[in-house]
């Protein structure tokens, strides 16, 4: 999950947008040659409490929690200091808010809650798959 500048922004080939309020632009190029291309020169690294690697990791762990892909679950909820018997989506919105504090770092704000909102759709979808999870082929990488 990025929050790019508007001047920026835009879906690389191939992406699923899973909300949008405006047409975004889309780009013939994937995402990483994507990212390439608007490098940032942030040299933080990636530390596990700040807002921009939390958020990252958070959308990860969402993603692997969906597709079922508990290797890759565990390691990133290892990362975040979420116990592998307990890495739910309750656990990754209380890393969220406890990790996150929006008044500290008012320019995470619309980020924090677009995560809560992928969140919200990863339990609805978990919720509504008889197996808790979906394999996809994707689970292979």
């Amino acid at each position: 999950m990025f929050l790019w500048p508007a001047a920026t922004a835009t879906v690389s080939a191939g992406a699923a947008v899973v909300y949008e309020r405006d047409a975004l632009p889309r780009s013939t190029l994937g995402f990483v040659p994507l990212m390439d291309h608007h490098r940032s020169d942030d040299g933080r690294g990636s530390d596990p409490d700040v807002p921009g690697t939390v958020l990252m990791l958070i959308q990860l762990a969402g993603k692997h929690l969906v597709r079922g892909n508990q290797p890759k679950l565990t390691e990133i909820c290892g990362q975040l200091a979420i116990p592998a018997d307990s890495c739910d989506v309750a656990a990754l919105r209380a890393v969220l808010d406890q990790r996150i504090d929006t008044t500290a770092h008012p320019d995470s704000t619309d980020a924090v809650r677009a995560a809560h909102r992928l969140l919200d759709l990863i339990e609805q979808q978990l919720r509504s798959t008889p197996d808790s999870a979906i394999a996809t082929p994707r689970d292979q990488h």
